[in-house]
C-alpha cells in the first residue's frame, strides 16, 4: 500500500458546510465566476474554499473535477502577488507579511487537494498527476518564500523529499515520472542558485530558463566514500534543499541521500557565455552569479565573531558621497551587528525606519562610538522574517574611501567613490561608479578636494544594475 509523505498531513475531514452546498451539486465553476472577481477579498475566499474542500467528506470523482477548474484562480492569485513584489522595497510592512502568508497557504492547500486525490487513486497515472501537481505548487511556495525573503514553511522540503522517492518507485515510461523528477531538480537548481544573494526580479528572470536548463541536472546515487563525494547532498529525511556535505552524515546510505551534480549545467552556462556573451537570456552579471552558484562550494577561509556594536548605514553612491563631504543624520539606518568576520558584518536591519534594502546596492558603514571612520560596502544576501528584523550581509570593500567627482565628456560632476590602493595587500585603487555609464578603456577626468586627474578606466571589477567597481591607471600629474 502507498504510504504518502507526513510532512504536511492532510487535515480531518466531515460534512460539508451548508453554504458550500455547491460543492456537490456541481455548481463551482458559477460560484467561482461570482466571488472570486478581481478585488481585495478574492484570495480570502479562495483559501476559506479550498479549506472547506480539504475539511469536507467529498467523492473522489468530485475532487478530480473541481482541481482543474481551482487552477486559473490560483494561477492568477500567484501572479499578482509574484509581480507585486517583484519590485516591492524592502523591509516590507506588516500587511506585505500577512498577504505573502495567504498566497503560500492558498498555494499549500492546493496542494493537499492534490494529495487527497494521490491518497486515494487508484491506477498509477492518477497517481503519478496528482504528485506532479503537488511538487509543482510546493516548489511555488518556495518561490515565493524566496521573493521575500522568507523562510520557506516547515515540512515544505520534507514533503518533496518525500514525493521524490514515491516517483522513484512508478515506471519510467509513465510521463508524470519525468515530468515531475525535471519539476523537482528545478526547485533545487533554484535552491542551489542562492536567491537569498539576489533581487526579486533577478528570481523571477531565471526562473523560466531553469525548465531547460534542469535536462544538464542530475540525481545520482550516494555509496562512494566521503572525500569522492560532490559538494552538494540531498537528505531526504531533512526539511532542507541539497546542502554541503559534512563529516557527520553517512554518505554511503543510499535509502536516505541523493547527491545533486550541478557540474554539467555550470559546463553548459560557461559554454553559453564564451560563445556569445551579447546572446545571453539574462544580464551578464546575474549570468556569471549563477555560474559562480553552481560551482564548488566555496571554503570559508575565517571566522565569524559574535559581535555588539551600534552601526550606522546610509546607502547608495549619493549617500555615502553626502556622508562624507558632510556627515548628518539623513538617511541613516541603526544597524545591530550580529556577527562579523574578516571580510563583512552580518547585521539586523532597524526595518522601523522606511529606507529601502537592496541586493547589490553599496552600503556606507560608521561605529557610532567612531563616527569619524567610514567604511564602504556592499549588500550581498538578506534573511528575511515575519518576527524578527531583518538580517543583512554586508561585504565591506575598503575601510577607507574618498568621494569625488568624474567627467566622461558626455555628462561632468558624475558623483563616484574612490577607494585608496592598499600597499600592505598589493590591492590597487578603484572606483565606484553609477552602473552602465562607462566602459573599460574610457578616458575620464577625475576631481577630488585637491584638482583634477586624468585617468583610464583598465578592468572591470564588479558590475550589477546599481553600481560598476573598475580599476583605473592616473595618466599624468594632477591638473
Amino acid at each position: 500500500m502507498l504510504t504518502l509523505p507526513d510532512a504536511l498531513p492532510l487535515p480531518k475531514r466531515s460534512a460539508p458546510n451548508q453554504d458550500m452546498a455547491f460543492l456537490h451539486s456541481g455548481t463551482l465553476q458559477h460560484w467561482l465566476d461570482v466571488h472570486l472577481k478581481d478585488d481585495d477579498q478574492a484570495a480570502e475566499r479562495l483559501l476559506t474554499l479550498l479549506q472547506e474542500i480539504n475539511r469536507s467528506q467529498l467523492a473522489f470523482d468530485l475532487l478530480c473535477a473541481h482541481a482543474p477548474l481551482l487552477y486559473p484562480a490560483i494561477q492568477t492569485v500567484s501572479q499578482r502577488f509574484e509581480q507585486h513584489f517583484a519590485t516591492y522595497p524592502f523591509p516590507l510592512p506588516a500587511t506585505a507579511y500577512s498577504r505573502a502568508a495567504m498566497a503560500r497557504e492558498i498555494l499549500i492547500e492546493f496542494a493537499l487537494l492534490h494529495k487527497r486525490i494521490a491518497a486515494e487513486a487508484t491506477d498509477e497515472s492518477a497517481l503519478g498527476g496528482a504528485i506532479e501537481n503537488m511538487v509543482r505548487l510546493l516548489g511555488r511556495v518556495l518561490f515565493q518564500s524566496s521573493l521575500l525573503y522568507l523562510s520557506p514553511p516547515s515540512g515544505i522540503w520534507r514533503e518533496l523529499h518525500g514525493l521524490l522517492q514515491i516517483t522513484e518507485r512508478l515506471p519510467l515510461a509513465l510521463p508524470e515520472h519525468g515530468a515531475t523528477l525535471s519539476e523537482y531538480l528545478r526547485i533545487l537548481t533554484f535552491a542551489a542558485a542562492a536567491p537569498h544573494r539576489m533581487r526579486p526580479e533577478e528570481m523571477i528572470q531565471i526562473q523560466p530558463l531553469l525548465i531547460d536548463w534542469c535536462q544538464h541536472v542530475r540525481l545520482a546515487p550516494v555509496g562512494r566514500p566521503a572525500m569522492e563525494m560532490p559538494s552538494l547532498l540531498i537528505d531526504l529525511e531533512a526539511d532542507t534543499p541539497a546542502q554541503p556535505a559534512t563529516v557527520h552524515q553517512d554518505q554511503t546510505d543510499g535509502q536516505r541521500y541523493r547527491r545533486l551534480d550541478l557540474s554539467t549545467l555550470q559546463t553548459h552556462l560557461r559554454s553559453m557565455a564564451e560563445h556569445d556573451p551579447q546572446a545571453l537570456p539574462i544580464p551578464f552579471p546575474l549570468f556569471k552569479k549563477l555560474i559562480q552558484a553552481f560551482g564548488a562550494t566555496p571554503v570559508r577561509g575565517f571566522f565569524r565573531v559574535q559581535g555588539t556594536l551600534a552601526l550606522q548605514s546610509f546607502h547608495g553612491i549619493k549617500g555615502v558621497h553626502e556622508q562624507i563631504a558632510q556627515p548628518s543624520d539623513k538617511g541613516v539606518v541603526s544597524l545591530r551587528l550580529v556577527n562579523e568576520s574578516a571580510t563583512g558584518y552580518c547585521v539586523e536591519w532597524d526595518d522601523t525606519v522606511p529606507h529601502p534594502i537592496c541586493i547589490g546596492e553599496i552600503a556606507g558603514i560608521r561605529q557610532e562610538r567612531a563616527p569619524d571612520r567610514l567604511s564602504v560596502g556592499v549588500i550581498r544576501w538578506m534573511r528575511n522574517s515575519i518576527v524578527d528584523s531583518p538580517r543583512v550581509g554586508i561585504e565591506i570593500l575598503s575601510s577607507r574611501v574618498q568621494a569625488v567627482n568624474v567627467d566622461n565628456g558626455t555628462e561632468a560632476g558624475m558623483e563616484a567613490l574612490l577607494l585608496p590602493a592598499v600597499r600592505a595587500t598589493g590591492r590597487p585603487q578603484t572606483l565606484i561608479l553609477p552602473a552602465a555609464r562607462n566602459h573599460s578603456g574610457d578616458r575620464l577626468l577625475l576631481a577630488d578636494k585637491d584638482g583634477a586627474s586624468p585617468i583610464l578606466l583598465t578592468r572591470l571589477l564588479e558590475s550589477t544594475p546599481i553600481f560598476d567597481h573598475y580599476q583605473f591607471d592616473t595618466l599624468q600629474n594632477r591638473q
